[in-house]
């Protein structure tokens, strides 16, 4: 029988993986929002804080997951530093998986990206992170 801790670590560093995946797909998520196109209509300003975020975001992204795929231990360490970044990352995650339930208005995304196998992955990804630093909070 797998121990909580080991369940925790594991869970942590699939997460991580799916967290660098999520992360990398970013640019062919920008193309299926047509992105480029949307940021042209903007003012010079806007579409370099728009263009800015978006890669600020995908960062943030790629390194949660480089840290949960790499360094699951270091958050599992039951220190208060960890636990914080555990759940700044879990809030983040929750946050993000709140958004795409209420917020964006899926029925209106262009062509493939607004499809059910892309809305339904998206969800998949989002809840099994949260999941997996729910989990690493209980154990840690």
């Amino acid at each position: 029988m797998i121990e909580s801790g080991e369940f925790a670590l594991w869970g942590l560093r699939l997460a991580g993986a799916g967290q660098v995946v999520f992360a990398l797909l970013h640019p062919v998520a920008a193309r299926g929002l047509k992105i480029s196109h949307e940021a042209a209509r903007m003012s010079r300003l806007n579409a370099r804080v728009f263009r800015g975020l978006f890669g600020f975001v995908t960062g943030l992204n790629l390194l949660f997951g480089l840290l949960f795929l790499l360094a699951p231990q270091l958050l599992l360490d039951g220190s208060l530093l960890a636990r914080l970044v555990l759940g700044t990352i879990t809030l983040y995650w929750s946050a993000r998986l709140m958004l795409q339930v209420f917020y964006y208005p899926w029925q209106t995304a262009p062509g493939w990206y607004g499809g059910l196998p892309v809305r339904a992955g998206m969800l998949f990804a989002f809840t099994s992170f949260s999941a997996a630093g729910i989990c690493a909070l209980v154990v840690a």
